[in-house]
């Protein structure tokens, strides 16, 4: 609705390819309350081609959303997706720990805990 006039919409209109944008994008739309927007985004920065980091940072803030949406059983899909997808990152594997037990998956929770303290 409103979104579409503002600066950083132009920018990504503009320059679809800008990752960047599109994450910053995405980050503005969940904080303001377009979720769907915001989902859409973070899954369309999903792919290899976005550079590690700034999917690190998508599937954290796509996790979160789901989470804060009651969707942990889908933050936890998410989230061992990203897992496999890029190995050995701490903060995904954190949050795939938090969302199991969100998602009442004790034995995972503790079996990923113990995976990364081992």
């Amino acid at each position: 609705p409103g979104f579409r006039k503002w600066p950083l919409q132009k920018l990504v209109r503009a320059h679809p390819e800008d990752s960047e944008g599109r994450l910053r994008l995405a980050v503005n739309r969940a904080r303001l309350g377009a979720e769907k927007d915001a989902e859409e985004l973070f899954r369309g920065l999903l792919v290899p081609t976005t550079p590690e980091w700034m999917r690190v940072l998508a599937y954290q803030e796509l996790a979160e959303l789901l989470v804060s949406e009651g969707r942990a059983r889908d933050a936890v899909s998410l989230l061992e997706e990203g897992s496999s997808r890029i190995s050995g990152n701490q903060r995904l594997h954190i949050l795939l720990v938090h969302a199991y037990d969100l998602a009442g998956r004790s034995r995972e929770s503790a079996a990923a805990t113990n995976a990364a303290t081992a």
